[in-house]
């Protein structure tokens, strides 16, 4: 698929995909790469559109009652500082070697959705001589807080969401206080 878009291009690769699953395409930019190959692809494994997999019946959910809990330090830097030392700790634990390892297969590349994923992606950029270690980790670090952040605003859109301050005192006592009603 990838080949194909080298050649011909997203675009006319969404040309093709509107012509065999139009309601995917509509929903889909015609460079929008990652989601115009997974709908290829789809139809090229099961014969079936991304639109007629998608809307299949599927079960109902049985009748349970739900709540939304978000669990996160109220204060941003106390979650920023989290990111960091989390980040440091995945670097104690080898994930520089495991980049450095797939890197050495040879069989993938920086523009792998699998590469491009935050902290894979910029430590790739090092494997690959583009940056230094401390750069390669700065930016890591840097764009996990903006993942983060996006998150959070996505997540506090959403009026039925109840916060509970992850790191204060008495957090397990606020999610107890939270859940209780839904066991009688």
């Amino acid at each position: 698929m990838e080949q194909r878009a080298r050649e011909i291009g997203w675009p006319a690769l969404h040309a093709e995909l509107h012509q065999r699953d139009p309601l995917a395409a509509s929903r889909i930019g015609p460079n929008d790469a990652q989601r115009i190959q997974r709908a290829l692809e789809v139809i090229a494994l099961t014969g079936r559109s991304m639109s007629e997999v998608q809307q299949e019946a599927r079960p109902p959910l049985p009748a349970v009652n739900f709540i939304k809990l978000g669990l996160s330090p109220a204060d941003r830097n106390m979650l920023y500082e989290r990111i960091a030392t989390r980040f440091a700790g995945m670097m104690d634990a080898g994930f520089l070697h495991e980049v450095q390892r797939l890197h050495q297969r040879g069989d993938l590349h920086g523009e792998l959705p699998s590469m491009r994923a935050v902290g894979y992606r910029q430590l790739w950029k090092h494997v690959t001589g583009e940056c230094s270690l401390q750069e390669a980790i700065q930016e890591a670090v840097l764009d996990t807080r903006h993942l983060a952040r996006r998150q959070l605003i996505w997540m506090r859109a959403d009026p039925e969401l109840a916060w509970i301050d992850s790191v204060a005192s008495d957090a397990l006592t606020q999610l107890q206080q939270r859940v209780a009603p839904l066991f009688g």
